[in-house]
């Protein structure tokens, strides 16, 4: 059994992205090694990533009309199946699109360690992307903003995954289990390019186009929560993709690094 499970990692382990564990101050062929792994996560996401996406989700809800309800005549309601509703909270639609993917996205590997039979991999993502948002704010039937948007933000996206490797069938095949244990995504600049009203038109500039620009950053940091378990997937599809397309052979010293580092954790 030692034996198979030496061979996967010698199948699956590249020379370039092993530290067995190693806490010291990475060197500058250890940033290089980072650097190679960096630029296949990022070929490998950009084949995952859609170029285009819409989302509608948070677009047309409703709540019950309730028996007592104070200026009825004033409030907009909305047929839903065989009834009618009123129009309440914040309504949404989002659309986010990366004009040039391969400038758009970048990757860089921060760490990479072994621990045990676990790969231990950190890295940060920066996208800058395309952005149109339509929001409305209603409150039972009552209409309280609503806008027209498009911005150009730059997000920051931090991920740590554990992945656990194993011997498969057979000496060349081997398991690859990414788990994302922790993912932060951080607006970095919004960059904000128009944004539009039905009572002000177009608003550029002054308190109006703050606080407009405050509600668009608001409705999209939410879009983003709600994206956080596709961009998981996404990460660890990505990671799984790399150390599969990135197999090599590893040195001696690193071996013993690696199966005295198992031992100790055993």
């Amino acid at each position: 059994m030692k034996s198979k499970w030496i061979a996967s990692v010698l199948f699956l382990v590249p020379l370039w992205s092993l530290t067995a564990g190693d806490d010291r101050p990475k060197t500058n062929a250890d940033k290089e090694k980072f650097a190679e792994l960096s630029k296949l996560i990022q070929k490998i996401a950009l084949k995952q990533v859609p170029n285009y996406i819409q989302d509608n989700t948070g677009w047309g809800q409703t709540v019950p009309i309730p028996g007592k309800l104070r200026f009825p005549n004033l409030r907009t309601t909305v047929k839903v199946k065989d009834r009618l509703e009123l129009p309440h909270g914040v309504w949404r639609k989002v659309k986010v699109s990366l004009n040039e993917p391969a400038k758009d996205l970048t990757v860089r590997v921060r760490e990479f360690k072994v621990d045990g039979k676990t790969i231990r991999i950190s890295l940060d993502a920066v996208v800058t992307a395309q952005t149109e948002i339509e929001a409305e704010h209603w409150q039972l039937g009552l209409f309280l903003w609503g806008f027209k948007g498009k911005a150009g933000p730059t997000i920051g996206v931090n991920v740590d995954c554990d992945v656990a490797i194993a011997p498969g069938k057979s000496l060349l095949e081997v398991k690859v289990e990414p788990k994302v244990t922790s993912l932060k995504v951080d607006l970095k600049d919004l960059n904000l390019r128009e944004i539009t009203t039905a009572r002000l038109g177009k608003v550029a500039e002054g308190e109006n186009a703050k606080a407009l620009g405050n509600r668009y950053k608001e409705v999209l940091q939410e879009a983003i929560d709600y994206f956080k378990p596709t961009l998981e997937d996404y990460a660890n599809q990505a990671i799984a993709q790399s150390l599969k397309e990135g197999r090599g052979t590893i040195s001696l010293t690193e071996l013993m690094k690696f199966t005295n580092s198992a031992k100790e954790k055993k």
